[in-house]
């Protein structure tokens, strides 16, 4: 059905903008993406780190809690979870919470999600806590000492690119007696602020920076953190071709099946940690997410579980831990910024 009414509108308009054919295949109010279904987990079309083992939200758990601490416990507190998937980190953090039960006083936590499936499962694994609450958008939080979150996240915002070759073009999507396809339209101005000496492809999202504003207004206005987790890189110039779409844990052709797969990006982080740095926020180094996990003690928890686990439970902990953190899985592939309003130790004990 998206198919047919993304044809009928370039039948009328022509070929559309790629940025905004990826926010119709995703975010379409009827037939988008993440509109219309549960992508996440094993019987779907992708798995995220939390899905994978409890101990990456139990350890991001602590990781905040021991930041707000050193914080002198400020309060209110607005714990937040950009794009919460099924709600399984969200509830991995809040059992780390339990270990400083004071924290639960004036903590409300704050859930912003676009999709009506995924909502109804956070739902359910929230049920527990009534201080829960779903939004549609980021700004609809009231103010507080901020701790937000955000794990695959980016890396779902609509590109555009651009390509060079003498001169630059930009890419559009246009109808096709197979479906879709990519067309360019020129340029009169550059996109970006170099020339490249041979053909390039660069890709921008101004719909992520205009989001990092909004997180920098809410993390400046009274103090917190944001931890932000995905698969990219701080590169410059951010150059390539990294668009990409999938289906049922395969890699899938980004016209194939649209509304019905997920379409995705590599993360530009250094133009995110330039736009945060603009608001005069403090952004981290980029770290691997294996040695942000190595950094709080993943190693050390997997230790501490043995003694409570059969050696099957054991091995499949163990296979799930070496998921996270090998370098070749997900170890480096995946990439953590830590954006906070004051310099602490806790940051520096992980850079």
């Amino acid at each position: 059905m998206l198919e047919t009414l993304l044809h009928q509108q370039m039948k009328q308009q022509g070929s559309i903008r790629l940025d905004h054919f990826i926010n119709q295949a995703l975010y379409h109010e009827k037939y988008g993406y993440y509109r219309t279904r549960i992508p996440v987990g094993k019987e779907n079309d992708f798995i995220t780190s939390p899905e994978i083992c409890s101990v990456f939200g139990e350890l991001i758990g602590l990781f905040l809690l021991d930041y707000w601490q050193k914080c002198n416990c400020p309060s209110p507190i607005r714990l937040v979870e950009l794009g919460p998937g099924s709600g399984t980190m969200m509830v991995d953090i809040l059992k780390s919470f339990r270990l400083r039960p004071t924290i639960f006083h004036d903590l409300t936590v704050h859930l912003v999600e676009l999709s009506q499936p995924l909502k109804e499962s956070q739902q359910k694994k929230l049920q527990a806590y009534p201080f829960v609450t779903w939004h549609q958008h980021l700004d609809e939080i009231s103010d507080g000492f901020q701790l937000i979150i955000a794990n695959e996240f980016f890396d779902a915002f609509p590109i555009r690119q651009f390509r060079y070759d003498k001169m630059w073009t930009e890419r559009f999507v246009t109808a096709s007696e197979t479906g879709f396809c990519f067309t360019e339209k020129p340029l009169t101005t550059p996109p970006v602020h170099f020339t490249p000496s041979s053909l390039t492809l660069v890709e921008t999202s101004p719909a992520t920076l205009e989001y990092v504003d909004h997180i920098a207004c809410k993390i400046k206005k009274q103090g917190g953190l944001g931890l932000f987790i995905d698969y990219g890189a701080a590169q410059a110039p951010w150059v390539g071709d990294s668009l990409q779409a999938m289906k049922n844990h395969q890699y899938v052709d980004i016209f194939e099946d649209v509304g019905n797969a997920d379409i995705t990006h590599h993360v530009d982080f250094l133009t995110i940690q330039q736009q945060f740095s603009r608001h005069q926020l403090e952004a981290t180094n980029l770290l691997s997410q294996r040695d942000f996990l190595l950094g709080l003690g993943i190693e050390q928890r997997l230790q501490q579980q043995e003694k409570h686990l059969s050696p099957e439970e054991l091995t499949i902990l163990k296979l799930a831990v070496s998921r996270l953190i090998n370098p070749q899985l997900m170890g480096e592939l995946f990439k953590v910024l830590i954006v906070t309003s004051s310099h602490i130790e806790t940051i520096k004990s992980i850079k």
